[in-house]
C-alpha cells in the first residue's frame, strides 16, 4: 500500500503514471499495463511506523532569526511549516533539543515544500554547514529529503538556514538511525540488449542502452551509469550523470562497445554499473550483457529471450541449465502466446536447419512460420523442464531479414530456449 498526499486539490480526475509492472517490453499484452484493485481517497496523515522522532519547524522552542515565519500549510504536519528562508544564515531556525541515545552519525531528514529547485544548509553543533539540494515539487505538499550527520551523545543543536536566494519552506525535520550498509534503494535498471549476443567472426559492435529509475524515497547523490569497458574492447559514448536522483527519477545512455580488430571475438562480459552515494555511502548496480562467440557451423543464433523478440503473453523465466540462464515458458494454447523472432538474416535465399533448443516434461508440439508462412511442426519429448534438449526442423529463408515465429494455437507447447539456424 503507497500513501500519496496530493494536497488540497479540486479535481474530477487523478491520473496516475505506472513505473513498473513484472513484464518487460517483449511482453506488450502486460508492459506498463496495471489493473487497480483498490484505490481509497481520503482526508488525515499517515502514522509512520519508522523509529525516527520528528521536531515540527514551527514549535515554539526554536530560536528564529530574521525573516523566517511560520505559514499555513494544510498537508504539513500540525498545518504550519516556516518559510522565508534565503539569503544564508541570517535567517535561519535552530533546533536546541535534538538528542541522541549515543555519539554517532544519524540519519537527519528534512520535511519542506518548494515549487522551483533550492537549497537547505544544516550547521550542527556550530560546525560547518552541510549544503542539501532541494528539488522542485509541489510548493504546498511537503517531500522529503535526508543526509547523514554526526551527533554527540544528549542535547545537539541543529541550525537550518539556505544560501539560495529563496530557501524552501520547512514542515519538521527528523532524527534516526542510518540504514544498514547493506541496504540499498530499490531501483530498476533496464539494459537493452537482453539475453547472450551471439556474434560471428571478427570484429563486431554492440549497442548497448541501460535506464536507471529510482524506486524507493531516499534520494541517490553522485550517480554515475556507465558500461565497464572489456579489456582491449573500445566504447563509443561518455558515462550518463546526476548529481541527484529523487523518486521516479530517470538516467538513461547508450554506447557503442567494439571489439579489438583484427581478432575474433572471445566469450565476454560486459557489466553495465550504476554508481551512487546513499546518505554518503557508497553502492552499485549492475546488469551484465554477454557476449560470445557464434559456432562456426551456425549462420544465425539468437536466444528466446532476447530483448528483440516478441513474446506475446508468453513470460520469461529462470533456467539455470539453459544458453543464458533463462527460457520462454507458456507458449501455446492461444494465438497471442507466441515467440516472435525479427531479423533473422541469412546472406542468400534457401533451406537452412533451424535448431530449436527446448525443455519439456512428457510429449509436445511447436509450430514454426517462416515469414507468415504455413507452419512446421516439430513434435517433440524430453524428460524435465530442466533439461534443455534440441530438435531440428528445416526451413526456407529469403536473402537478407526473415522473420521465424514460434507457436502452437490450440495446445501448449515446449518451453523455447534458443533459435539457431546450420549452414545452407
Amino acid at each position: 500500500m503507497q500513501f500519496i498526499d496530493i494536497g488540497e486539490r479540486a479535481a474530477r480526475y487523478l491520473k496516475l503514471d505506472v513505473r513498473n509492472t513484472w513484464a518487460g517490453p517483449q511482453a506488450p499484452d502486460f508492459f506498463g499495463r496495471l489493473r487497480i484493485d483498490e484505490i481509497k481517497v481520503a482526508h488525515g496523515a499517515p502514522v509512520s511506523g519508522s523509529a525516527q522522532v520528528p521536531l515540527e519547524a514551527e514549535a515554539r522552542s526554536n530560536d528564529r532569526d530574521g525573516g523566517v515565519r511560520t505559514s499555513a500549510c494544510g498537508a504539513c504536519s500540525g498545518s504550519s511549516r516556516l518559510v522565508g528562508f534565503g539569503g544564508g544564515a541570517r535567517n535561519s531556525v535552530t533546533f536546541r533539543d535534538v538528542t541522541a541515545a549515543e555519539a554517532g552519525n544519524y540519519r537527519l531528514q528534512f520535511d519542506h515544500t518548494a515549487g522551483s529547485s533550492t537549497a537547505l544548509s544544516v550547521r550542527v553543533n556550530g560546525a560547518a554547514a552541510i549544503d542539501v539540494a532541494v528539488p522542485a515539487g509541489n510548493p504546498d505538499v511537503p517531500e522529503s529529503t535526508a543526509v547523514s550527520v554526526p551527533l554527540i551523545a544528549g542535547a545537539n543543536t541543529v541550525e537550518v538556514f539556505s544560501r539560495a536566494a529563496r530557501g524552501p519552506g520547512l514542515d519538521r525535520i527528523a532524527v534516526g538511525p542510518l540504514p544498514p550498509t547493506s541496504y540499498v534503494p530499490r531501483t530498476t535498471m533496464t539494459v537493452d540488449p537482453h539475453g547472450l549476443q551471439w556474434v560471428g567472426a571478427g570484429q563486431q559492435s554492440v549497442k548497448v542502452t541501460a535506464k536507471l529509475r529510482l524506486d524507493a524515497d531516499d534520494a541517490l547523490d553522485g550517480v554515475r551509469l556507465a558500461p565497464k569497458t572489456p579489456t582491449g574492447w573500445t566504447v563509443d559514448g561518455g558515462p550518463a550523470t546526476a548529481s541527484s536522483m529523487r523518486l521516479g527519477d530517470t538516467l538513461e545512455a547508450n554506447w557503442t562497445l567494439t571489439s579489438p580488430a583484427g581478432a575474433d571475438v572471445a566469450s565476454t562480459t560486459v557489466p553495465v554499473t550504476a554508481a551512487f552515494l546513499t546518505l554518503g555511502t557508497p553502492h552499485e548496480v549492475t546488469q551484465n550483457v554477454g557476449v560470445r562467440p557464434r559456432p562456426t557451423d551456425r549462420v544465425f543464433m539468437r536466444e528466446a529471450e532476447d530483448s528483440r523478440n516478441t513474446l506475446g503473453t508468453a513470460g520469461l523465466t529462470g533456467c539455470s541449465p539453459c544458453s543464458g540462464g533463462e527460457k520462454v515458458r507458456n507458449i501455446g494454447g492461444g494465438a497471442a502466446a507466441d515467440v516472435l523472432f525479427p531479423d533473422v538474416t541469412v546472406d542468400r535465399a534457401g533451406t537452412y536447419t533451424l535448431f530449436i533448443d527446448y525443455t519439456v516434461n512428457g510429449d509436445r508440439s511447436f509450430l514454426v512460420s517462416v515469414n507468415g508462412g504455413a507452419p512446421v511442426e516439430a513434435a517433440v519429448s524430453g524428460i524435465g523442464n530442466s533439461t534443455p534438449e534440441t530438435t531440428t526442423v528445416p526451413v526456407t529463408l529469403a536473402a537478407g531479414a526473415n522473420t521465424i515465429r514460434i507457436y502452437n494455437d490450440e495446445e501448449s507447447a515446449p518451453d523455447l530456449d534458443r533459435l539457431s539456424l546450420g549452414q545452407p
